[in-house]
This record gives structure tokens, sequence and C-alpha cells, in this order.
């Protein structure tokens, strides 16, 4: 199996604090691949040295098996989008404006991309299902649907890889299994990896392929759900008392 990215022997200080340590991973194409963990142990600063957005202090990072550093930032976007937490809604864009923008990584002012940025971006409304509000503003959307705008204007980048901190957060229940339901839609029939960030440990088994979990800057462990949502896991990491059911199931019986 290929590898899409790749961290090795990753370690990220700050001066009052040190945020990874000795952390190697590895995310496989095709896949859906999920980072989970306590708040604060680290899950979106790796993520962010993953994409090239922060540089560890020690360790490497590679895309494919070039080194992130040395990729210029059209040929990231190319390979892959990033979705971070919460992104800013630009004022007064309406949604068709703000998927094309997932087109830049190809447009160069000596070429005429118009018909292929067209067809990217229609393809990418249809797939998200937001064709309906192409021309409303983005700012007037629902939480579920302004979510599912920003994974339409990702798409639009044609990536082989889409990168998402916390995706789900903010939204109510049916519109966190919307998007959840959408990235495996993406997943089985473009063929695209998915590497997320999550808090909903059962979503988190029900769609992954691989998870790994960070507990304090470190990789407390990495796999397939079966091989990594034990009960002793979640007592450790989690400081819960959970039983771990057949299926993508995980019963949390109360705090230790």
């Amino acid at each position: 199996m290929t590898v899409a990215l790749q961290a090795e022997h990753v370690h990220l200080a700050f001066p009052q604090k040190t945020v990874l340590e000795d952390v190697s991973w590895a995310v496989q194409e095709g896949q859906i691949s999920t980072l989970i963990g306590p708040n604060g142990c680290g899950k979106s600063t790796l993520l962010k040295v993953l994409v090239g957005a922060l540089e560890p202090s020690k360790g490497t990072v590679t895309c494919k098996g070039e080194p992130v550093r040395k990729l210029t930032a059209k040929e990231m976007a190319r390979y892959m989008a990033f979705l971070p937490q919460a992104p800013e809604v630009p004022a007064d864009m309406t949604v068709e404006e703000l998927v094309y923008c997932g087109r830049f990584p190809y447009q160069a002012w000596w070429k005429n991309t118009a018909g292929q940025d067209r067809e990217a971006v229609e393809e990418a409304l249809e797939d998200t299902k937001v064709m309906h509000v192409r021309h409303q503003y983005v700012t007037s959307l629902s939480g579920g649907e302004r979510q599912r705008v920003w994974i339409a204007m990702a798409l639009a980048q044609e990536p082989k890889l889409l990168v998402l901190d916390e995706p789900t957060t903010y939204l109510d229940i049916n519109h966190q299994f919307e998007i959840m339901e959408l990235l495996k839609r993406l997943n089985e029939g473009r063929g695209l990896t998915v590497l997320m960030v999550l808090h909903e440990l059962n979503q988190a088994v029900r769609y992954s392929h691989q998870m790994a979990v960070l507990h304090n800057g470190l990789l407390e462990a990495a796999g397939s759900p079966d091989e990594v949502m034990t009960e002793d896991l979640l007592r450790r990491v989690f400081s819960v008392k959970a039983t771990v059911e057949p299926g993508p199931y995980i019963r949390i019986h109360g705090l230790l």
C-alpha cells in the first residue's frame, strides 16, 4: 500500500511546552485515517505538521516520499486540501464563488483554465449536494450546509488527499452523520484519501480504516479500530470505563 503522508520521529517544542515527542505515523493512500485523543494532546498540532503548516523541531515529514518542506504551495495544493477547524466565512461571497477559490492551484495568467475550472466546480457542488444553494451567500447557510460547501471548495482542488481538523465540531447529530457519510462516499467513490481529527469516538471507529491515538504528545497507539480501541486504552487515555462491543460501537459507563 502506498504511503500518502509520513511522519518520522517528529518532535515539536515551544518555549514553555513540548507538544509532540518522537511521533512516527504513516497515512495510507485510499484510506480514511483518524487522529483521536484528549483535549490538548497535540492532535491539531500534528495535523499542521503533516500538511507543512508547522515545521517540526526534529524529525521529518514526507508527502509521497518527498520532504513536505521542499514542495511549493501549489504542488502541495494539487495533492492535498486542508480544512482547518471553523474556517472564517468570507463576507458577501456566494457558495459558487467560494468553491471556485479551490481552483487557484491550477490558474496562471498565461493559460486559460475556464473549462476545467467550471467542470471541477460543478462536480464538487454535485458531489456535496449543495448545487441548490450555489447562488446563496455562504453566511446565510446552516452549519451543516456551510461545512459541505467548504468540502466542495476543497474538492474543487481535485486533491488526492483531504485533511480536516474536527469537521463535525459545532454540528448537531444529524449533520455530523451527514458529513461523515459524505466523507465515506468520497473515499469509496472518488478513491479520496481522508485524514482527520475527531472527538467523537464512535464516529472514528465506525468510519475509519486506520486510527492513531495521541496522549500527552506521544503516539499511544496506531492501527485498525479493532486494534486501537480497547477498554484498557480508553481507561488510560480518556479516563473512562467503557465496554467495547463487537462492531462500531463503544459503550461508556462513566468517569473513573
